[in-house]
């Protein structure tokens, strides 16, 4: 029975992640013990380093909720518990599944005979445990975990590492710090921007539900209030509403409340719920405050199993060869592997009685694991964290407070003043931490450890310089975003840049690149702002140049004048310097760029600078699973951004008669906003439509089926080379695809990829943009270019350095001197006719009835100018020409020249056009 039950069976995974979360000194560990059923002595109180895991220390009976201690089991146990209720199941059910993936003997390996037996007898042993564990199994079981984070700052910026999706999360605090310290709301705020940071309503790729990850506030020292206050419990309820208010909590849709008093081990707990506005998890009324802790914190324990169904990967389908795998890995934990590459979980699964059916699986299998946390896995890191209570150690040893830090070597002295006050590390200071007996552990791994922190953006080498040969150098030291030195005012750099002013020298206007979710937690700045600088390399406002290589070879952030944390001046090439800020607390970043010594910023050093930053910031999302935040643009008068300084929409600059008045605090409006600005940043009205896929309308977009018109745009982003590969992933056989390369083997390759397009949309009616996109993933063909289809009008393209002329183009196209039009359009004419309007029917019949492409376009313009009336004017034709990439300028400058050459007004056009047609 134990080899069928791979062959098919499920388990329906239950397994509750209880995360305690919270500035130091709040009592989570407290807490934590207490929900352990630990005695806790009062007076010994030591702070959490790092992070603490307790994996599967309890049982829960779901129907009782009571919690039944495992801490005497290994994890491999558990895991033969779990398997056992599966097997339970399937005893029960009395089923055999499907064998996808299976090995139906360990002799079909390439094995010595030894190495057979030893396979026989571990899987005979591991057969046996799990049949004893399935005879005591409990059907209703669920195995639950705690995870005690360390509260002190400098330990929360490697927390998103731990945190997922999958959680219930206890946010504890102190309540008298809650009266008493203006600060502890701000605190607050920042762990439940941590905690939503996965609560989206987007689809979740492994599971395809809602993030919502529970949340339950847990205020402390209720005994310290009692001494303190005769209406405390009137206080009580003011924090709790306090809290309720809290807008932050608008992401968070399972939210409580409770207190513990903290003066004994067995004091009671009070649970209510939160009135937020997206609460529908109910409390039951809680029994009156008593000394009698069983029935208190019995409470709570159910009010967590009842809030754990809310978790991101509960009820999930997992295949129990998955389990499998699972088991093998924390074997090999037990046996004291840390760390695995892929290529050995590969040959892990090779050797396994129930192997995963290839390395796609093998991959999904680690991805589900990664979402528990139970182990720490990222596709673009080629290794496996097989432990992570070990990886927070080596964490807590590397980002630590100044308090953890030795004290007592004098070697270090000027390593330790770098790390205190610079945010640096020194490979000396990490060789000497990772020294010390305790944590000699971690020195073999050294290597793949920093570079998972790198990886991570928990650390950064900062650029130094880049060679002719493209060959970039990076600082030996390694900088902490987290830890930089902060900008204490702006006053020295806001001089700085009116000098720059004064001097006639180019500023740019402030591109602003804003969050929806107005609630980003402060780390994903940091991991953003540690690979900018590794792009960028430091600089400062004046045309001095650091180029003194040998000073370079150690330079640390003592070395450069404008490198702070989360602040900083870059150097974007030798003429374009840019001064970036990162503005969490308004999920804002800040993008000025300005030249040292010319007059003129570079061309197209906007446009490369914002589509660097965006790539930037879209990886980061990626590499921490934070893919639903979206961003939009908005332009700023400043590079810095006051509290009350309100960035620009980009629409009311578009459409503002002679630029929109700038909103900042102190300018008072003095400043315009022109449509230049943005041209400055390569954002058209196109491209500010274009966001809309990535921002407010993606939903809409990715779901509804393309117009043929956007079908056309989408063409030009997809390469001859990939299109085979698309067609087949989006459903088109090969036969139907090299019949459309034949058809249309005349014409150029964009309309053939238009053509393959339009068969898709054709055959299959109800597929949508969000069909194409995950066709182009499948096909590793970036999605970022996606939005440039959805339909935006010809009235948002921008006609670069045209302003002056776009009132000449606006009058109507005669069929008279469509001739220069014809000559510009040759072959790429389908795409155009269908951005101005025409019906793939029209197109289509006018390629029949007129075998010669000269004779077909201007077929074509008649045809639109007969259909479209008023509206087929010479600037609507060089917009859409534009839009299909067709030498738009030439046509638009012929058509000007025309006018300045021709005398009086133009009363004859309407009468002139009625006799041509």
């Amino acid at each position: 029975m134990y080899v069928e039950m791979f062959k098919g069976d499920v388990e329906i995974y239950r397994h509750v992640r209880v995360v305690f979360t919270g500035r130091e000194g709040a009592g989570k560990t407290t807490a934590c013990q207490r929900l352990q059923k630990k005695e806790v002595d009062l007076n010994i109180r030591k702070p959490t380093v790092g992070a603490v895991l307790h994996p599967n220390w309890f049982s829960v009976d779901k129907k009782s909720k009571e919690w039944i201690q495992n801490d005497d089991k290994s994890a491999s146990e558990i895991l033969e518990i779990r398997l056992g209720i599966t097997m339970k199941k399937a005893q029960t059910n009395k089923k055999a599944g499907l064998q996808t993936g299976f090995r139906e003997s360990a002799t079909d390996l390439s094995m010595t005979s030894s190495q057979t037996y030893d396979l026989y007898e571990k899987h005979f042993e591991e057969c046996n445990a799990v049949q004893e564990a399935s005879q005591h199994a409990n059907m209703d079981g669920v195995l639950l975990s705690l995870w005690d984070m360390g509260g002190h700052s400098s330990f929360q910026a490697s927390h998103n590492v731990f945190i997922s999706s999958h959680g219930v999360y206890l946010l504890v605090f102190r309540l008298t710090d809650f009266l008493k310290d203006k600060l502890e709301t701000d605190r607050l705020k920042k762990w439940i921007r941590m905690i939503g940071t996965f609560s989206s309503v987007e689809l979740n790729a492994p599971k395809l539900k809602e993030h919502e990850p529970p949340l339950i506030f847990v205020g402390t020292f209720l005994d310290e209030l009692r001494r303190i206050s005769t209406d405390y419990e009137g206080q009580v309820q003011a924090i709790q509403s306090s809290i309720s208010k809290f807008p932050e909590l608008s992401s968070h849709k399972f939210v409580r409340f409770c207190t513990l008093d903290n003066s004994q081990g067995t004091e009671p707990a009070q649970l209510s719920s939160l009135h937020v506005p997206r609460t529908e998890v109910q409390n039951p009324r809680l029994p009156s405050t008593s000394r009698n802790d069983d029935a208190n914190l019995k409470q709570l324990r159910g009010t967590i199993i009842e809030l754990a169904e809310h978790q991101d990967q509960w009820g999930r389908k997992l295949p129990t060869r998955w389990l499998k795998l699972e088991m093998d890995l924390l074997k090999a934990r037990e046996r004291g592997t840390k760390i695995l590459t892929l290529a050995k979980v590969i040959e892990m699964n090779e050797t396994s009685i129930a192997p995963l059916a290839d390395v796609a699986e093998i991959v999904l299998a680690l991805e589900y694991l990664h979402c528990t946390r139970s182990v720490i896995y990222f596709r673009e890191f080629d290794h496996v964290i097989n432990d992570p209570q070990w990886l927070a150690d080596c964490f807590s040893l590397l980002i630590t407070d100044d308090m953890f830090l030795p004290k007592d070597n004098i070697v270090l002295s000027r390593d330790l003043e770098l790390y205190k006050t610079k945010g640096e590390l020194t490979l000396k200071l990490i060789d000497a931490l990772l020294s010390i007996e305790k944590n000699k552990e971690f020195l073999p791994h050294k290597p793949i450890l920093l570079a998972l922190m790198e990886k991570f953006g928990l650390m950064v080498r900062i650029l130094i310089s880049e060679s002719s040969t493209g060959n970039a150098r990076f600082s030996e030291t390694y900088s902490i975003p987290s830890k930089l030195m902060e900008l204490q005012n702006t006053d020295g750099m806001i001089t700085g840049v009116n000098n720059l002013e004064l001097n006639n020298l180019a500023v740019s206007k402030t591109l602003c690149l804003i969050f929806r979710d107005v609630f980003v937690p402060e780390e994903l700045f940091h991991r953003v702002f540690a690979t900018i600088m590794k792009t960028y390399r430091s600089a400062s406002l004046s045309a001095t140049h650091i180029e003194d290589d040998l000073r370079r070879n150690l330079l640390t952030t003592e070395d450069t004048t404008c490198l702070y944390r989360g602040f900083g001046c870059f150097e974007v090439n030798d003429l374009c310097r840019m001064i970036l800020s990162m503005h969490w607390e308004r999920s804002t970043i800040a993008v000025t760029l300005f030249s040292p010594s010319e007059s003129k910023l570079p061309p197209n050093s906007g446009q490369l600078v914002r589509t660097t930053l965006e790539r930037i910031l879209k990886d980061t999302l990626q590499m921490s699973s934070q893919q639903h935040f979206q961003f939009t643009h908005k332009l700023h008068c400043n590079f810095h951004l006051s509290p009350y300084d309100t960035p620009v929409e980009l629409y009311s600059v578009i459409h503002a008669e002679g630029g929109m008045s700038c909103k900042g605090g102190g300018c008072r409006g003095k400043h315009r906003l022109k449509k230049s600005d943005l041209l400055f940043w390569g954002i058209t009205k196109f491209t500010v439509h274009l966001h809309g896929l990535g921002s407010s309308d993606e939903a809409t977009c990715l779901d509804r089926r393309p117009t043929p018109q956007e079908l056309g745009r989408l063409s030009y982003i997809i390469k001859a080379s990939e299109c085979e590969q698309l067609f087949i992933a989006l459903g088109l056989s090969l036969p139907e695809i090299s019949n459309i390369e034949h058809q249309t083997r005349s014409l150029v390759v964009v309309t053939q990829i238009t053509r393959m397009f339009l068969k898709w949309t054709y055959a299959y009616p109800n597929q949508t943009f969000r069909n194409i996109a995950m066709a182009m993933s499948k096909v590793d063909i970036a999605t970022d270019s996606l939005g440039e289809s959805v339909e935006t009008g010809l009235e948002c393209v921008i006609l670069d350095d045209m302003e002056s002329n776009e009132d000449r183009l606006k009058r109507p196209l005669l069929v008279s001197e469509i001739g220069s039009i014809v000559d510009n359009i040759d072959k790429d004419y389908f795409n155009l006719f269908l951005e101005l309007g025409l019906s793939v029917h029209d197109i289509e019949k006018c390629e029949v009835d007129q075998p010669s492409v000269k004779r077909r376009v201007e077929t074509l313009i008649k045809l639109w100018i007969n259909t479209s009336r008023d509206q087929a004017t010479v600037i609507r034709i060089v917009k859409a020409m534009k839009l299909c990439k067709m030498d738009w300028y030439s046509t638009a400058m012929a058509y000007c020249v025309g006018d300045e050459e021709e005398t009086g007004e133009w009363p004859w056009w309407s009468w002139w056009r009625c006799a041509i047609l």
